[in-house]
């Protein structure tokens, strides 16, 4: 997912991908902020670390399992039940953290370079 979105930035005209960036980089602020929160929420607790699908199922059940069943049958059962599913299954906070990573890469200011011909 994250792989496709930096494919398709990179499709985008110049201006517009260099407008996408500070949006980008608040999304990898936020997600960094998520990923604080379920970290500091689990230690606060002293529980072990609660996984992404069970926050998603605590908070809204219906639409995990909505999504369960739309993502099986436009794409089928193999893709939710082995892939998704484990993806789901990291902790909170990883899945966040390594988010906002992602983000925040994609986003990240580029370095303009000047190249000098003699």
């Amino acid at each position: 997912m994250l792989l496709r979105l930096f494919f398709m930035l990179k499709a985008l005209p110049k201006r517009l991908a260099i407008a996408s960036g500070p949006i980008l980089r608040l999304l990898a602020a936020l997600c960094l902020l998520a990923a604080l929160i379920t970290l500091t929420s689990d230690w606060v607790l002293s529980r072990p670390s609660t996984s992404t699908a069970g926050y998603w199922q605590v908070i809204a059940p219906n639409s995990y399992a909505n999504a369960g069943k739309a993502v099986s049958r436009v794409l089928g059962q193999w893709v939710w039940n082995p892939l998704i599913s484990s993806l789901l299954a990291i902790p909170a906070y990883m899945m966040f953290g390594l988010l906002a990573l992602g983000l925040g890469w994609v986003g990240r200011r580029r370095r303009r370079v000047s190249v000098y011909l003699n």
